[in-house]
């Protein structure tokens, strides 16, 4: 599969073309139009190392999006929420979560968008954007920790 070359045009080629490592495009900005779209879509932007001007867009394999448009908290969700077993927070820790983001990563050989040794897959462009996104209340940080 061909990797893309994004420009200033607010647009991602489908998903459906992402390699097996599920690299999709490369380029672009950083945005809040685009990342919207970008998450919108289940699309990650993603560096090589702290210090990398170069933006990858990758469409994993395997993660988590829950859209809440329409979110329904089922019984059996509910109930494994009060018996307390882990706690869930809502836009806290900001900080801490971008420098895990940030962090070298271990083990793991997904390819070269997803370092397996020395700079996290975040860097501080990445980390301002989303403080754009959360500070504009269009971004929601949801994490189990």
């Amino acid at each position: 599969m061909p990797l893309f070359a994004l420009n200033k045009e607010i647009v991602f080629p489908p998903v459906t073309l992402s390699e097996p490592d599920g690299l999709l495009a490369m380029g672009g900005d950083l945005s809040t139009e685009r990342l919207l779209l970008a998450y919108r879509s289940g699309i990650f932007p993603m560096a090589d190392h702290r210090d990398d001007p170069e933006i990858f867009w990758v469409e994993p394999k395997r993660r988590a999006i829950i859209p809440l448009t329409g979110f329904h908290l089922s019984r059996s969700l509910a109930r494994t929420l009060r018996r307390e077993r882990f706690t869930v927070t809502c836009n806290t820790a900001f900080a801490q979560v971008m420098e895990a983001c940030a962090a070298p990563r271990r083990g793991n050989d997904g390819g070269p968008h997803y370092p397996s040794h020395g700079d996290g897959m975040q860097d501080d462009a990445l980390a301002c954007a989303h403080s754009r996104l959360l500070l504009a209340s269009e971004y929601h940080l949801l994490a189990a920790p």
